[in-house]
């Protein structure tokens, strides 16, 4: 083997454990997202009230509270970064989807849609807080709790793009074999349940109103978690480099 036949296989034997680094870390940025908004989300709400429905006078002590404390400061942070995490995930799923399924299915598309629509939901919700807590010296205890139902309904509203999310997701995946179907059976089951509270007010404000979305939620990380140890499962890479052969 000449010296230029050495140097090509050693960068392209380079180029495949780069490109291999980045894919799982494409894939483990779910995992990241998850612990990111459920540490964050402990630690924002730290020393808040523990009431289902807090009186706006409650709700404007806690506020003041948060905005003086460290903890919940690092939370907020945290939480806002494990929505940058899943921007990243979503590019990844979409793109390991589209691989396995050779573009013949609206799926994936439909995945990564709901998945960025969920995200603009949640970040979008910020808004009220973070007024809230700009001000909250200078607004009344009513306004105070208007803005936090305003936060908690837009909450509400993101369960539905998210298990549109899921849903998508376990489609592709049984379609394409991208993990065991048993997994994918399960996230398919999670997210069709995962609509009724999304679109129920009722069964929200029930007391397992949020089981879907959070079993939806670590559904997801598994998923993520299983991608970036395993990768793809072997048919779905195969699947794909069918599809891309040229008839």
């Amino acid at each position: 083997m000449g010296t230029g036949e050495c140097e090509e296989r050693v960068m392209r034997d380079n180029g495949r454990r780069a490109g291999g680094a980045m894919e799982r870390l494409g894939a483990a940025s779910g995992v990241l997202w998850f612990l990111l908004i459920m540490i964050g989300n402990e630690m924002s709400t730290d020393g808040t009230s523990d009431n289902a429905r807090p009186s706006g006078e409650q709700i404007l002590a806690d506020l003041r509270r948060s905005s003086e404390s460290t903890t919940a400061t690092v939370g907020l942070i945290l939480e806002l970064l494990g929505f940058a995490a899943l921007l990243v995930f979503l590019g990844y799923l979409s793109w390991v989807l589209r691989r396995g399924d050779g573009e013949r299915s609206w799926l994936p598309g439909t995945a990564l849609v709901a998945g960025i629509t969920m995200i603009a939901i949640k970040l979008g919700s910020a808004a009220p807080i973070f007024a809230a807590m700009l001000r909250k010296d200078e607004i009344s205890p009513e306004l105070a709790r208007t803005l936090v139902d305003i936060n908690s309904g837009a909450f509400w509203i993101s369960w539905l793009p998210f298990a549109v999310l899921v849903a998508a997701t376990a489609g592709a995946a049984l379609r394409t074999g991208l993990v065991a179907r048993p997994v994918a059976w399960v996230g398919l089951a999670l997210g069709v349940v995962g609509v009724v509270p999304g679109v129920s007010v009722a069964v929200a404000m029930s007391d397992y109103g949020a089981v879907p979305f959070l079993l939806s939620a670590v559904w997801l990380a598994v998923l993520s978690g299983v991608l970036a140890v395993r990768g793809p499962r072997r048919s779905s890479v195969i699947r794909a480099e069918r599809v891309a052969v040229p008839v």
